[in-house]
């Protein structure tokens, strides 16, 4: 048998019995792959040439024991005797490192074998920075880094997955890497890293790519970082507010300073009520070292007594720096009192005026807000309360105007909407008036009378008398309940003495009028009933 390659002859074997195969192998060395290096996903192909130097038809079996190398026919057809056969064979690296393996070729009782040396190379990596520190991250925040990473062998380097070690998730790469789109030779690409610290103090891992690691060449990248808590402090530290009336509202300010080394987003702090955190602080908004938060605190107490609660700021709490601000407030009701609310009696459209004196025995000012009158229909109004705020142990005026449209007794109620939610200090005052016919007995002023007609009820005239003590201007007229004039009898300058007046109300409908006499500062009225 000859062993050839490329038509090199290396060796020839001869056997007397020709029922016994023959073969020649021409080779030009002495293995298969030698000196080749692939990155691995690449491809290499050699063959070799099998020549059958017997008398007899042979066939020929090769095999191969991995899968580095795949052979691309593992039968040949039945050789003729001087015939030759050509196996080819594919180096397929899936990992880095050395190939070495045999071709089998088996004949008849015959095994002989080939080399097999290819190789993959170590992937040669650097990062830049070699070691990536973080400065220190308040607890619960986020930073994030970069390194570049460089493949500075000449072939292509499929990374796989980075591994940090130890790995409890507080640095993790955030930008893909390449499973699936290998670096290139001498390419370079930027590697993200996040620090998130949920705890304080130093933290450290490793970065390790395991595709590198077969051949020596390992790529390691350490990673440090420091996790820090809110170093705050707050002037004061305990915020006390004046006693207040309930119903009313005060504002207080805290300052809220950072001294630590590093940024603080503070976010939303919590209270209870009846406390609340006027200061709007956007999710965004940051302290840095030195700088101070005002922080704005309202207390509007509901009920009397005492209130108190602690400001809380949700991000300082995990590293036992909590914030803690107490805050604590006094309500009271008010302790008032009144006098004079005595209404004067008044003729139906005409107007008196009615001075309510409201104390205040309390030891804190009080701001009473508009009074109510119920009900609102009834003829009083409020003209003014001067001052509007009482100051502790003084009072204020407090002016009402009544106005009866009609003749009777008009009853109403005069509060205080601050005072109300303490039972014990409501001020409710009282108005009791009367709208009279006349302000003095027998109708008569000075000299001035108006009687009452007659008939009364009537059904279409009636008439009456009204009496001047001189000659005078006289207004006489009639009304209805609303104070709408409806009919005037007497206008101009009247003699001295009595007069007669007679009233025709056919054009009128029924109802209630009001006969009005005025003279001057004199102003008299009755009240007549017209029936159909």
């Amino acid at each position: 048998m000859l062993l050839s390659l490329s038509g090199i002859a290396v060796g020839q074997i001869t056997h007397p019995n020709h029922n016994q195969a023959t073969l020649c192998i021409k080779t030009s060395v002495g293995s298969l792959f030698d000196g080749v290096e692939l990155s691995p996903g690449k491809d290499s192909v050699q063959c070799i040439t099998v020549t059958n130097c017997g008398d007899s038809v042979e066939i020929i079996k090769a095999s191969v024991g991995t899968t580095d190398y795949i052979l691309s026919q593992k039968t040949s057809p039945p050789l003729q005797p001087d015939s030759s056969f050509t196996f080819c064979l594919t180096f397929h690296p899936k990992t880095i490192g050395s190939h070495q393996a045999f071709l089998f070729l088996d004949y008849g009782l015959n095994l002989k074998y080939i080399s097999l040396s290819g190789t993959t190379p170590c992937a040669h990596l650097t990062s830049l920075p070699a070691a990536l520190s973080f400065d220190t991250v308040v607890i619960g925040q986020k930073s994030v880094k970069t390194f570049t990473l460089t493949n500075d062998g000449d072939y292509f380097w499929k990374a796989g997955a980075a591994y940090f070690f130890p790995d409890d998730g507080t640095f993790v790469i955030q930008s893909p890497l390449f499973d699936t789109v290998p670096l290139a030779p001498h390419e370079s690409r930027i590697i993200t890293v996040q620090f998130a610290p949920q705890t304080a103090g130093n933290k450290s891992t490793t970065i390790t790519f395991p595709e590198a690691g077969p051949c020596g060449n390992a790529l390691q990248i350490p990673v440090s970082g420091s996790g820090g808590c809110a170093y705050l402090t707050t002037i004061p530290t305990k915020l006390s507010f004046p006693i207040i009336a309930v119903g009313s509202r005060d504002t207080l300010l805290v300052t809220v300073k950072n001294i630590g080394s590093y940024l603080w987003m503070p976010k939303t702090p919590t209270v209870t009520s009846p406390f609340k955190i006027v200061t709007n602080i956007p999710n965004t908004f940051a302290i840095r070292l030195g700088d101070s938060l005002l922080l704005q605190v309202e207390y509007a107490p509901l009920s009397s007594g005492s209130d108190s609660a602690i400001i809380t700021f949700p991000d300082a709490v995990p590293c036992g720096n909590t914030i803690v601000i107490e805050v604590s407030g006094k309500s009271a009701c008010s302790i008032l009192d009144f006098y004079g609310a005595a209404v004067p009696n008044t003729l139906p459209f005409g107007k008196s005026k009615v001075s309510i004196e409201i104390l205040n025995f309390a030891n804190f000012s009080w701001t009473p807000g508009s009074p109510l009158i119920t009900p609102p229909s009834s003829p009083y109004t409020v003209i003014s309360m001067i001052p509007a705020t009482i100051a502790p142990g003084g009072q204020a005026t407090l002016t009402l105007e009544f106005a009866p449209k009609s003749y009777g007794e008009f009853i109403a109620k005069v509060t205080f909407p601050n005072a109300t939610p303490c039972q014990d200090s409501s001020v409710s005052v009282d108005l009791d008036g009367k709208a009279i016919s006349n302000s003095v007995s027998n109708n008569n002023t000075n000299g001035f009378s108006l009687e009452q007609n007659f008939p009364n009820p009537f059904i279409a005239t009636t008439s009456f008398n009204y009496s001047l003590p001189k000659e005078t201007e006289v207004k006489l007229a009639v009304y209805n309940m609303t104070g709408k004039l409806v009919k005037t009898l007497v206008l101009g300058r009247v003699s001295e003495g009595q007069h007669r007046v007679i009233f025709d109300a056919h054009d009128l409908p029924s109802g209630s009028y009001l006969l009005i006499l005025e003279s001057g500062s004199i102003k008299l009225s009755r009240e007549i009933i017209l029936t159909k």
